[in-house]
């Protein structure tokens, strides 16, 4: 089975190979204009080419989602086998509903982290990592605090969490609200904006390099 990273990455290719195939639609359209001797069209005037962008932005969205989730499942015995378990994964246990009788039981078992895991995995079923502080909260609870703005440094970008986050908040418009305004109207959109992204493939490959090297640091215990 192909590790977080390598689905994260087939997945953004469909995303970046949408976008451009929007850029593509426009310039063949255009090419028809320019013959007719009629005007060309812009990104937003053509919604053949816009909402081929606005789809790439929720595939991009999506693929982070997914990267930070599966990522998470991957690493997460060996954590907790490292690290222990912390107060806000102990936490997470007794939400997901692990009594003391369902801990003496795992003292018995003979993989007990296959049953943690497969406890964890419920709870974070349904999860949705698209959000900075979602992303966070989840990789806290093995150890990893405040990945986000390690992920930033990482990237040497000021404005990567301002970015991702705007993305994120127009993916929700988009498939919530079709990107219509509150008065009904489609809301434009701009190449800076489908063009970040860029900045979300830039956030997990640094997210990755972070966790891989989170992963291989010693513990003093």
């Amino acid at each position: 089975m192909a590790d977080a990273i390598t689905h994260f990455q087939e997945t953004i290719l469909r995303a970046e190979s949408m976008l451009n195939g929007s850029f593509a639609i426009l310039d063949g359209f255009n090419k028809l204009q320019k013959e007719k001797g009629e005007p060309e069209y812009t990104y937003n005037t053509l919604n053949e080419a816009s909402d081929m962008g606005r789809f790439s932005i929720v595939l991009a969205v999506a693929s982070m989602d997914d990267y930070f989730t599966r990522k998470y499942a991957e690493i997460l015995v060996k954590a907790l086998k490292k690290r222990g378990v912390s107060a806000k994964f102990t936490a997470m246990l007794e939400d997901a509903g692990l009594d003391i009788a369902g801990a003496l039981e795992l003292v018995s078992m003979e993989r007990p982290y296959r049953r943690i895991r497969s406890i964890a995995q419920e709870y974070y079923r349904n999860y949705t990592t698209q959000s900075t502080h979602k992303i966070d909260s989840l990789y806290e609870t093995i150890g990893c605090k405040n990945l986000s703005k390690h992920i930033e440094r990482r990237s040497k970008r000021k404005t990567l969490i301002t970015s991702v986050t705007q993305l994120v908040k127009r993916r929700h418009n988009i498939v919530h609200a079709g990107d219509l305004s509150r008065t009904g109207k489609l809301q434009s959109i701009d190449t800076k904006t489908v063009k970040r992204i860029a900045d979300v493939k830039l956030f997990v490959n640094c997210a990755n390099t972070h966790i891989d090297d989170f992963m291989k640091q010693k513990v003093n215990k």
